[in-house]
C-alpha cells in the first residue's frame, strides 16, 4: 500500500513538473516575441522619422534594411501567430526599399511620390501588426 501511494505521489509529482515546464516554456516563448515586438516597433519608428520627401537614399535603406532584420528575428520567434501580417509588412518593406534604392540617390527626385506611397503602405500594416501584437503581448 506504501510503494503504491509512493508511485502514485511520483507519477503526479512527474506530471505536474512536466505541466509547470509547459508553462514555463509558453511563458518563455511569449516574452520573446513580445520582446522581439518591441525590437521591431523602434526600428520601424526609425523608419517613420526618416521623411520620404527629405531622407537620403542610403538612410531609407539602412532603415529599411534594420526592420527587415528585426522583422525576420520577430517572425523566427512568431511560431505563425502572426504570419500573415508579418508578410504583408515584409512585402511593403522591400516595396519601400526598391523604391528608395533602384532610383539611386542621382533619380531619387523622381521616386519620392513611390517612396511617400511604400511609407504609406509600411504605416499601415504596421498599425495592423501593432493590434495583433497587442493582443498576444498585452499592450495598448
Amino acid at each position: 500500500m506504501g510503494s503504491r501511494r509512493f508511485g502514485c505521489a511520483l507519477v503526479a509529482l512527474v506530471t505536474a513538473a512536466s505541466l509547470s515546464a509547459c508553462d514555463y516554456t509558453k511563458t518563455a516563448k511569449g516574452q520573446e516575441l513580445c520582446s522581439r515586438y518591441d525590437d521591431l516597433a523602434s526600428s520601424v519608428q526609425k523608419l517613420q522619422d526618416e521623411h520620404p520627401l527629405k531622407a537620403k537614399s542610403q538612410d531609407l535603406r539602412r532603415a529599411v534594411e534594420d526592420a527587415q532584420a528585426r522583422l525576420d528575428q520577430l517572425q523566427a520567434v512568431a511560431e505563425g501567430r502572426l504570419d500573415t501580417v508579418l508578410s504583408n509588412l515584409r512585402a511593403d518593406l522591400s516595396s519601400e526599399l526598391e523604391s528608395a534604392v533602384e532610383n539611386g540617390s542621382a533619380a531619387l527626385e523622381t521616386s519620392r511620390p513611390a517612396i511617400e506611397d511604400a511609407a504609406k503602405n509600411v504605416n499601415d500594416t504596421w498599425a495592423r501588426v501593432q493590434t495583433l501584437a497587442a493582443v498576444q503581448c498585452g499592450k495598448s
